[in-house]
Order: C-alpha cells, then structure tokens, then sequence
C-alpha cells in the first residue's frame, strides 16, 4: 500500500509543476460568431477520427482549426496506464461497459 502512496504523492509533485506553468485558462465561452470568424474548420470529437482530421488539415499553414472534446479535466491517476482499470465505471470512461457478442470473430 505504501507504493500507492508513493506513486500518487510523485503524480501530485509534478501536476503541480506542470499546473503552474499552464497558461490556458480551460474552458473558453465564446460567441458562435466569434468562432466561425477565427477558425476555417471545428471538428467536433477529438477521437481517432477527429485527430487524425484535424491534423491533416492543419497542415496547410493558412488554415485554422478547432477540435472540440466532451468532458473535463483529467485527474491524477489517469495519466498512470498501470492504474488504468482504476478508472474503469467511473466518470473518466462514461461509465462505458461492453458487451460481448457471441457472433463476433469466428474467423478461421
């Protein structure tokens, strides 16, 4: 248990380092006319679609563009991938559960 200890004091240490040299503010609320004046393109998700999207079209200099990503702030364990089933039926995954299918990858 000690080790859990350890490991979330070292996660607090350096969110905090990180934290103190953020310089956005988080959460922006701006007009809609706003928004379309100052970007050529808004994807909304950031998923592996929406990123891959977003990157192909940023490489045009003379382009901008706004991804817009549902939910908040990550905490301090999701950065942890050893912790990552800590976070499963929480808030941080939607509280998402699968379901198995029994006709699904029956390839031979």
């Amino acid at each position: 248990m000690s080790f859990i200890a350890i490991l979330f004091a070292t996660i607090m240490y350096f969110k905090q380092g990180d934290e103190a040299n953020d310089t956005s503010s988080g959460i922006i609320d701006l007009p809609g006319d706003s928004l379309l004046s100052n970007y050529d393109f808004i994807i909304v998700g950031g998923g592996s679609a929406g990123a891959v999207l977003a990157n192909r079209l940023t490489e045009f200099e003379h382009w901008s563009v706004l991804v817009i990503e549902a939910g908040g702030h990550e905490n301090e364990l999701s950065g942890v991938p050893l912790l990552a089933t800590h976070q499963q039926l929480s808030d941080t995954d939607w509280q998402y559960i699968t379901e198995s299918q029994n006709t699904a990858c029956l390839g031979e």
